[in-house]
């Protein structure tokens, strides 16, 4: 993923921010063997690097998807730069997707869905992420008590695609495909 490239650089003075970003992985069930739900959180800078600033994953059940998506996009929105909440539009995230676009607050205009079909499967998208690593496009936190997810987040990254759980790997290749798009628009 992080070949030659120092991937602990996020707290370097001249990154500005210019916009945040929330991906999900949405899961079904949350039952000791499914998959996770997962978040990975991302800012963009003035220079086009990705900061990962928080990954966060739980076992949910359906009807608590929606209502914890909206807790964490207010958190994230504490200083108004949430610009998408980009939530993978299969399975519970349809759903999710379709009841967050129904509100009349600020997820209504903001959630994007992500068809992760129209980019291959889960490794031709991990693929497509790594990319941005290689090329020193993402930035992670140094590792402490301050970031206790990067630990998992790394062992999912390094150790894909033969882990367990692959769920911040699709979150965080979601999010680096979005951009992608966004960023060429």
């Amino acid at each position: 993923w992080w070949r030659g490239v120092n991937r602990y650089s996020i707290a370097a003075p001249q990154h500005r921010i210019v916009g945040r970003y929330h991906s999900y992985d949405t899961a079904t069930k949350a039952g000791q063997h499914n998959a996770y739900t997962a978040l990975v959180v991302g800012e963009i800078t003035t220079d086009y690097r990705l900061l990962i600033r928080d990954v966060w994953q739980d076992k949910m059940m359906v009807p608590y998807l929606a209502d914890m998506v909206r807790d964490k996009a207010a958190a994230g929105n504490r200083d108004g730069k949430l610009e998408a909440v980009i939530i993978e539009d299969m399975s519970s995230g349809t759903g999710v997707v379709q009841t967050l676009q129904l509100g009349d607050d600020l997820l209504a205009e903001i959630v994007k869905p992500f068809k992760p079909a129209n980019f291959g499967d889960k490794v031709q998208r991990a693929q497509q992420a790594a990319l941005w690593c290689k090329r020193g496009c993402v930035l992670l936190p140094q590792p402490s008590y301050e970031s206790p997810w990067l630990h998992e987040f790394e062992k999912q990254l390094f150790g894909f695609p033969d882990t367990e759980y692959k769920d911040m790997v699709d979150a965080f290749s979601q999010l680096c495909i979005y951009l992608e798009h966004l960023l060429a628009a």
